[in-house]
């Protein structure tokens, strides 16, 4: 009778899960089906694929691949994958630490010694977790004037300019900072380690044992491939080719079909390459105050979603889009590529996560509202992060508030979502950019007064050390502007003024960057400037000039 009851109750239990897990499945179909009708078919597309326990069941491709051709997108189409393709350089390296060739905390000079020596050991774990302190070569490019969409760089060119910075961002272990520099190294350490060339030791030891069906590493960028999707932006309104020229491998390179995305996690989800590998692959970094962080040894975010643990890393590279991600606790994979670089991650991974909002908990998540009248008049304003490498400026237009171009909403009575980003209100004075990884505090500053008076005071040229670069500084029409050619002015705009410090903003080569004045211990000016991820380059003053 016992044994009987038994039965019975595996059956339910496993009648229980079938039908939640068919439940789920229908959801996120729905959800994606929704997602994909919105998009204009004659617009660049998308491939969004499902599976679940290895089995697809979700499949689709919406809009061209090709806009000059109209050629319609398939499920089969190659994409570039972009930083996905971290995770398949980060399993390379731990093949090499399986085999015993090297370990995590082995010091990358010994293996990089072209690399300064920044007083302190900055090990493989530090580049597979992105806590080096590494500038990213690639945000460097733009500030030099000759970005990676205008120049096809090598591998040995990212080496050149990533060995002469003399300065980090910070200290290794000490944050976390997204830096492509890690990866692009991390190839190079795996082709000196195993005598053999990158693209060989990555395509046996880790490509061929998962059996893709296409999956391979981009050798030169102007080779035909077919069935590829073309890359587009946007500029003005309307599409443009935003092609990816580029022959560095590691922080990207992977070209790649959803299908093999899904065969790629799903081939993880059975410990493909052995429990050891699966295990450091999750490894999250760890800072040296002992904060764990979300992203891992295996070159993905080990995050929360919705209650649900997310193995998953995503990438954006020209005109291309990539995301693969995975579930464990259901079994699910989700793999997405768009060659539309305006279709933002954000909308794909929302339709899982309300999916799984609602599974756990009946309630649908948080919509945005907008914010009230009298929290816009308390948010108004400047603001700069408490390190003084970003600044913002919080604006009322009309009834809503807007950072730039991005018009902001209330998820929660102190929870702001800014594009794809959330900030806590802390006080009236305070924002925090809370992520798994970091937390960035913004404090609202004072605005410089009487600038027009003293534009002057900024006005001549300043020399980097750490790149071959000179900027010049000069007051036209009544506002400051800064070149590094004759030819490419660009405005600054007053963002802040703290004591003897005056920050100005501005964007070279689209890039925002940050311009700090101030003088140092004997008087003399002096010049910080910071992009996103590559921060504190250390500027002399030279000489004033006449233009």
């Amino acid at each position: 009778m016992k044994k009987k009851n038994w039965a019975v109750a595996l059956c339910f239990f496993w009648f229980h899960m079938v039908n939640a897990q068919t439940g789920l499945e229908r959801s996120l179909g729905q959800a994606f089906d929704k997602l994909l009708a919105s998009r204009d078919v004659k617009a660049p597309g998308a491939v969004i694929i499902a599976s679940m326990a290895g089995k697809p069941f979700y499949e689709k491709a919406v809009g061209l691949a090709s806009r000059e051709l109209g050629t319609p997108l398939t499920t089969d189409a190659v994409f570039e994958a972009a930083s996905v393709s971290k995770q398949f350089t980060a399993t390379a390296v731990l093949k090499l630490i399986e085999s015993g060739r090297l370990t995590l905390e082995d010091d990358i000079r010994t293996y990089i010694p072209e690399l300064p020596d920044y007083g302190q050991t900055m090990t493989i774990r530090h580049l597979l977790t992105m806590t080096s302190g590494l500038r990213d070569w690639r945000n460097i490019t733009y500030l030099m004037g000759r970005p990676t969409y205008e120049h096809v760089y090598t591998q040995d060119e990212a080496l050149e300019i990533i060995s002469e910075q003399q300065g980090l961002n910070f200290l290794p272990g000490e944050q976390y900072s997204y830096s492509n520099s890690n990866y692009d190294l991390l190839a190079i350490l795996v082709s000196r380690l195993a005598d053999d060339t990158f693209i060989d030791y990555a395509t046996e030891n880790v490509l061929r044992p998962v059996q893709f069906e296409y999956a391979h590493w981009r050798g030169n960028p102007y080779t035909i491939v077919p069935n590829k999707a073309q890359p587009y932006d946007k500029a003005a309104g309307k599409y443009v080719l935003s092609p990816v020229v580029e022959k560095t491998h590691g922080a990207a390179g992977m070209l790649v079909t959803a299908k093999d995305l899904i065969k790629w996690a799903d081939f993880w989800a059975v410990d493909g390459f052995g429990s050891t590998l699966s295990t450091m692959r999750t490894q999250q970094g760890v800072l040296n105050n002992g904060d764990t962080i979300a992203y891992s040894c295996g070159g993905v975010w080990v995050r929360s979603l919705s209650g649900y643990t997310e193995v998953a890393h995503s990438g954006l590279l020209g005109g291309f889009r990539a995301w693969i991600a995975h579930y464990p606790a259901l079994g699910l994979s989700v793999a997405y590529l768009t060659n539309d670089k305006t279709f933002a991650l954000s909308e794909v991974r929302g339709c899982v996560e309300k999916v799984l909002q609602s599974r756990e908990t009946g309630h649908p998540a948080p919509a945005k509202q907008p914010i009230s009248a009298s929290l816009i008049r308390q948010l108004a304003g400047h603001y700069r992060n408490t390190k003084g490498f970003h600044v913002a400026e919080l604006k009322q237009q009309g009834e809503v508030l807007k950072l730039g171009a991005d018009t902001i909403y209330s998820l929660t009575a102190d929870t702001l979502l800014i594009g794809e980003t959330r900030f806590v209100i802390r006080d009236d004075t305070t924002l925090e950019q809370v992520g798994q990884d970091e937390t960035i505090v913004y404090k609202k500053c004072a605005f410089p007064a009487n600038l027009s008076n003293r534009l002057t005071d900024f006005s001549g040229t300043y020399t980097c050390l750490d790149i071959d670069l000179a900027l010049e500084f000069v007051v036209e029409a009544g506002k400051l502007k800064v070149y590094r050619k004759p030819y490419d002015g660009t405005v600054l705009y007053p963002a802040y003024e703290d004591g003897g410090e005056v920050g100005f903003y501005g964007f070279l080569t689209g890039l925002k960057t940050v311009f700090r004045f101030s003088k140092d211990q004997y008087g003399q000016r002096v010049l910080y400037v910071s992009i996103p991820r590559a921060e504190n380059f250390r500027f002399a003053y030279q000489m004033a000039e006449n233009r």
